[in-house]
C-alpha cells in the first residue's frame, strides 16, 4: 500500500489524484512485498458510514490524514486451501486522506480486503487509491488470490 501511495501525484489542489490501477492480484503483491503482516478476508465490513471523512468533514478542507473508525468484519479468511476459515473480528478502519482525496468504502458491501495486523488488532487501511479493498469480488478474483498465496508467486502486474 505504501508503494501505491508513493505513486500518487499531488502537485496541487487544482490537479487530480493519480493512482495506478490496482486489482486484487496487485493488492496481493503489495501486501506480500510489504514489511507489514496481513490477513486476506472475503466478507462484509459493518461500520458507521457517517464517520468516513468525506461525510464527517463536508467542507473537505484540512481533512485529517488518518480517520479511525470502529468496524466489524465477517467473512472468510485465506489459508492454503482457499477462503475457508470463518472470520469475525472487530477491525479499525483507517481512512486515509491525501489532501481532498480520501479512502472510501460502503458499509455492508461485499469486499476482498487486505487487513493489516497491528499490535492493537486488525486494521483496514483505506487509501484514496483503493489498493487494500476490492468491492464485489468474483469467484475468479478469489481463486486467483488463493493461487498467489498457495504458490508464493508474484501475481499481478509488476509492482514497484
Amino acid at each position: 500500500m505504501i508503494r501505491a501511495l508513493a505513486l500518487v501525484l499531488l502537485a496541487g489542489p487544482a490537479q487530480a489524484l493519480s493512482c495506478l490501477p490496482v486489482g486484487p492480484k496487485e493488492g496481493y503483491d503489495l501486501a506480500a512485498n510489504s514489511e507489514k503482516s496481513y490477513v486476506v478476508v472475503a466478507g462484509v465490513a459493518a461500520f458507521d458510514s457517517d464517520q468516513l471523512p468525506r461525510r464527517r468533514y463536508p467542507e473537505n478542507e484540512n481533512l485529517p490524514a488518518h480517520n479511525e473508525i470502529a468496524a466489524r468484519i465477517k467473512g472468510r479468511s485465506l489459508d492454503t486451501n482457499g477462503f475457508l476459515n470463518p472470520f469475525d473480528a472487530a477491525v479499525t478502519i483507517d481512512a486515509l486522506c491525501l489532501g481532498p482525496w480520501c479512502g472510501d468504502m460502503i458499509s455492508g458491501g461485499e469486499y476482498l480486503m487486505y487487513l493489516e495486523r497491528r499490535a492493537s488488532g486488525y486494521a483496514l487501511v483505506l487509501s484514496p487509491c483503493g489498493d487494500t479493498h476490492f468491492p464485489a469480488p468474483k469467484a475468479q478474483d478469489l481463486e486467483g488470490v488463493a493461487a498467489c498465496f498457495q504458490t508464493h508467486a508474484r501475481c499481478g502486474r509488476r509492482v514497484p
